[in-house]
């Protein structure tokens, strides 16, 4: 293979390559779009991580509070 077929080759790589990337960029933008059924079920896993995430705050500041007294 010469060096001119060789540079074509490897530009239109190149050029395949970054279309491939485009339309995975572009397409993956539109399709986000949640049922009511996933939205609900979201909510319901971020209401359990909230409570929990509370439960831990209360427990760590009892223990700071425990711990200062003495």
């Amino acid at each position: 293979m010469t060096n001119k077929q060789g540079n074509s080759v490897g530009l239109s790589i190149m050029i395949i390559s970054i279309i491939t990337i485009l339309l995975f960029t572009l397409s993956s933008c539109g399709s986000s779009r949640f049922t009511t059924e996933e939205l609900n079920h979201r909510n319901k896993i971020l209401y359990e991580i909230d409570k929990v995430w509370n439960e831990y705050n209360f427990k760590t500041d009892s223990l700071v509070i425990e711990y200062n007294k003495h």
